[in-house]
């Protein structure tokens, strides 16, 4: 399968975005078709790893849609939401995938932090949600994020 961004593309992106390219058109609304309920076969580790990634790219997908909202709009506000929770989420999954010893008071810290990155930006989000599926996609990816979030903090 082809990178759906060339190398060259990634770069003219802000360093923000660049280890993360956007969904290929009709991918964002396959988000929506994974499933929803906890799987009992899936680790809560792994299941909170998928679930942030999913999350991230959802919302650095709502952010890349509206590029730039008026100043002090409440869009403004969801993008720049968006854009951080982001970054939290991928932060996330990173340390649950790449510390070999993990230390059970600062998972369950970062844990907390992705739960209210991920329920603030659903809140805010959600009054314009009516109008854009993005901010519907967005919002259930938040939503799934934040239950993994909070399963794996209980199981640990």
């Amino acid at each position: 399968m082809q990178d759906p961004l060339p190398a060259a593309d990634l770069r003219s992106r802000p360093a923000s975005l660049q280890t993360f390219p956007p969904l290929p058109s009709g991918v964002l609304a396959r988000l929506v078709a994974r499933p929803t309920a906890h799987h009992p076969w899936i680790d809560p580790k792994t299941e909170c790893v998928w679930a942030c990634l999913d999350c991230a790219r959802a919302c650095n997908e709502v952010a890349d849609s509206f590029p730039q909202p008026e100043a002090g709009s409440p869009l403004a506000r969801v993008v720049w939401l968006s854009r951080n929770g982001a970054g939290i989420c991928l932060a996330t999954a990173r340390m649950l995938t790449t510390s070999a010893e993990l230390d059970v008071r600062r998972v369950r810290a970062v844990l907390e932090t992705c739960q209210s990155a991920c329920r603030l930006v659903r809140f805010e989000s959600a009054p314009h949600a009516k109008g854009h599926l993005v901010l519907r996609i967005g919002g259930a990816a938040c939503r799934r994020c934040e239950a993994a979030c909070r399963r794996l903090s209980k199981a640990i």
